[in-house]
């Protein structure tokens, strides 16, 4: 069963995630500032095998922002999400 299968991975990699969390939490930088971050995530990225990252620079980020917020709020309107906790 998928949500068997899903708690699974999620009790698996727990740590992982918790680590993950408190670094970046410990580690905070400026909106738009986050060089350290970037490069944090981006070698993440690279030991899970994915190899094909790419960065965007600021304006490029506000632009992306700035097109998905409309879309964003029309899925909440639209859509019930639900989110599901795996303690």
């Amino acid at each position: 069963m998928l949500k068997d299968k899903v708690k699974e991975l999620a009790g698996q990699y727990k740590q992982q995630v918790i680590d993950f969390r408190r670094h970046l939490h410990a580690n905070p930088e400026l909106s738009f500032k986050e060089f350290e971050t970037s490069a944090y995530v981006e070698a993440q990225l690279r030991s899970f095998g994915i190899s094909q990252i790419t960065s965007l620079n600021e304006e490029e980020l506000k632009m992306l922002g700035s097109r998905l917020k409309p879309c964003l709020e029309q899925f909440r309107k639209n859509q019930h999400v639900e989110m599901v906790f795996f303690m």
